[in-house]
């Protein structure tokens, strides 16, 4: 679930380095191939499924809308408990940092593999 909210974040703002330095990092932890390549071309919603979409959608919410509406707190709360969803929240606090941080600097990703 860590690397879906970084890396939903990271496709949010577009966050090169962070996007290519999270992508190892999902496909270490077995995130799959497909699920990866969706968070980061913003096509998740057609491939992620059970609690890995709930977040990726709550995540997205908060970061495009800057709110999450009564349906999608339920679906995550439901999902992830309450601490899980104040956890998700922090997480996602922290990494819309460390892509303004990156982005503010012009961080790219290393090129080739």
């Amino acid at each position: 679930m860590r690397e879906v909210v970084i890396l939903t974040v990271g496709a949010a703002w577009g966050a090169a380095y962070e996007l290519y330095a999270h992508t190892a990092v999902a496909r270490s932890v077995g995130l799959g191939e497909d699920a990866v390549r969706a968070l980061r071309d913003g096509t998740a919603a057609r491939v992620l499924t059970g609690d890995e979409l709930v977040v990726h959608r709550f995540v997205d919410e908060l970061v495009r809308t800057h709110r999450v509406t009564d349906d999608t707190y339920a679906a995550a709360e439901a999902a992830l408990g309450r601490d899980g969803v104040l956890d998700t929240v922090h997480l996602t606090g922290m990494y819309l940092s460390v892509s303004a941080l990156l982005n503010a600097f012009e961080i790219p990703a290393p090129d080739g593999p």
